[in-house]
């Protein structure tokens, strides 16, 4: 991990793990919490593990908490687990909840949610699944309340015919008669697949979308 510091053109630099491999899909995933502390994900290609670290003060990277260990993944139809390409993403209106998408042992695009920066994590679900297939996900977002994303139904050397669908997810006020419920639900619309509020899971061009969570739900 490295810094630059513009004013004074010193580079400074620290290594977080050893050993992870030569490999341009290990690229860590880098996020600014509220405050300015760093938080970074990092695993190998198809590694076993997914590590992460928060720095200890903001905007600085001498410092950092110990190494830890997202504890949830999916898993293959096989029983095996698998961590590659982490996207954090942090929705303010959401109460700060931080949302993290990966490939995971499903070989799906797959997410995970905590609202403690980091320190204790939702089950891990797929977001979208192609039995058979890799599907391939690009994430973007507003920081308040939307998460956009692009996926294939494949890897385009696949041998599946695959075009690229967009889709966002967006937190809305919902109504009930507590206050429990009365929490932010989230929908999830896409150009070709129906948005919707039920458990059935979103179907599109072979693709199955994870079903809308509200905000809490396991």
């Amino acid at each position: 991990m490295s810094s630059y510091d513009r004013g004074t053109e010193l580079r400074t630099t620290v290594l977080l793990h050893r050993r992870l491999g030569v490999d341009d899909h290990n690229n860590p995933a880098l996020h600014v919490l509220p405050g300015g502390r760093l938080m970074v994900f990092y695993s190998r290609h198809g590694g076993d593990k997914m590590y992460y670290r928060l720095s200890r003060r903001p905007e600085d990277v001498t410092s950092w908490s110990d190494e830890k260990q997202l504890p949830t993944n999916t898993v293959s139809a096989d029983g095996k687990s698998h961590y590659t390409y982490p996207n954090p993403v942090q929705l303010s209106e959401e109460g700060n909840r931080l949302w993290l998408f990966w490939r995971g042992g499903s070989s799906s695009p797959t997410f995970s949610t905590s609202a403690d920066d980091g320190r204790t994590w939702e089950p891990a679900r797929d977001l979208i699944a192609h039995p058979g297939h890799r599907p391939y996900v690009k994430f973007s977002s507003n920081a308040r309340n939307r998460i956009h994303f692009a996926f294939t139904q494949g890897h385009p050397r696949g041998s599946t015919r695959t075009s690229t669908t967009p889709a966002t997810t967006r937190t809305e006020e919902s109504t009930g008669p507590t206050e429990r419920e009365s929490s932010r639900r989230r929908t999830c619309r896409s150009r070709r697949a129906r948005p919707t509020r039920s458990t059935t899971p979103i179907r599109g061009h072979g693709c199955t979308m994870s079903p809308t969570t509200r905000r809490g739900s396991r």
